[in-house]
């Protein structure tokens, strides 16, 4: 496979499926505070705020990955933790600079936790479908 297409496939895959993917987390985690009575309704109701917050922390992410895909030649594990890596620091960095009234070191906690994992799950997606094509 190029290694365009390596990159263009992770930072697409970050850019469509981690809001996706963050908005599930973020939904739980509410269902689990407010019962799980109101989830379907908490999925949709969230689904805009996480593509309107949680876009370019994904695509900046798919970009490390990608970078660091088209380097190496990387197994399962070491994606899903680079994943997770590259979830949760871009989350915590552009949540830092964009979201000023974020003031609770829960409320960031609770973003670069739900960041991680959308990295992880991403970079697991983006190993299968390149190993798959390769």
């Amino acid at each position: 496979m190029k290694p365009l297409s390596k990159f263009a496939i992770s930072v697409g895959i970050f850019t469509i499926i981690g809001p996706l993917v963050g908005n599930a987390v973020l939904g739980l985690w509410l269902a689990l505070e407010g019962g799980f009575a109101e989830l379907p309704s908490v999925f949709v109701l969230t689904l805009g705020l996480a593509y309107f917050s949680g876009i370019l922390p994904a695509c900046t992410a798919g970009i490390l990955f990608g970078a660091i895909i088209n380097k190496y030649n990387l197994r399962s594990v070491p994606s899903i933790i680079i994943g997770l890596m590259a979830g949760a620091a871009t989350t915590a960095l552009i949540s830092s600079l964009l979201y000023e009234g974020i003031s609770s070191r829960e409320e960031m906690n609770l973003l670069v936790s739900i960041g991680a994992i959308s990295g992880a799950i991403c970079g697991l997606i983006v190993w299968r479908i390149v190993r798959e094509v390769a």
